[in-house]
């Protein structure tokens, strides 16, 4: 009677990384490169999306992968922020022409041009989602330098006038450089 029955088969043992990632085969660790990596939960996204973890049983380095439509996002906002800051750059290459033209010391800066760049940066501050406490704290930083004479479109001169403060301490001038 036992003998009728055919032996058992084992099925191939595969390893335990491999199994949980059926779907996504070809995932390896960024950082070591190992393709024994598991499942290790999700990352939940502010516009109520997921992205799955992963866990290199190698390095114990925990990542995730964007794909879809979380990857076409990114790119877009790398686009974006590429665009804006080849932008700004073309902003500064053009200030920094307009005051090579200029004789040193002929012709002084236009307090309204200087407060009209100031109000063009912290709107693109606005732009870019920086919080209203820190617009608001960089525009009183930048009327103070103004106020003490600082040119705004000439680093030398801002950092003299920052080290000509002895009132402020280390950490002050620390904020207002940064």
């Amino acid at each position: 009677m036992y003998s009728e029955l055919p032996p058992p088969t084992t099925p191939s043992v595969k390893p335990v990384w491999n199994v949980f990632l059926k779907s996504a085969p070809a995932l390896k660790c960024p950082m070591c490169g190992s393709d024994r990596i598991c499942k290790d939960g999700l990352r939940h996204l502010p516009n109520k999306s997921r992205i799955q973890r992963f866990l290199c049983k190698n390095c114990s380095y925990r990542f995730s992968f964007n794909s879809g439509k979380n990857a076409e996002n990114l790119r877009h906002k790398q686009h974006k922020l590429l665009a804006d800051a080849h932008g700004e750059q073309k902003l500064l290459m053009e200030a920094q022409k307009q005051t090579e033209k200029r004789a040193a010391g002929a012709t002084k800066t236009d307090k309204q041009n200087v407060k009209g760049k100031v109000v063009e940066f912290l709107w693109w501050m606005k732009k870019q989602g920086f919080s209203e406490h820190t617009i608001t704290s960089r525009s009183q930083i930048l009327s103070r330098l103004i106020k003490l004479g600082a040119n705004l479109l000439s680093p030398d001169s801002v950092s003299e006038v920052i080290a000509k403060q002895e009132r402020w301490s280390a950490g002050r001038k620390a904020n207002v450089i940064h």
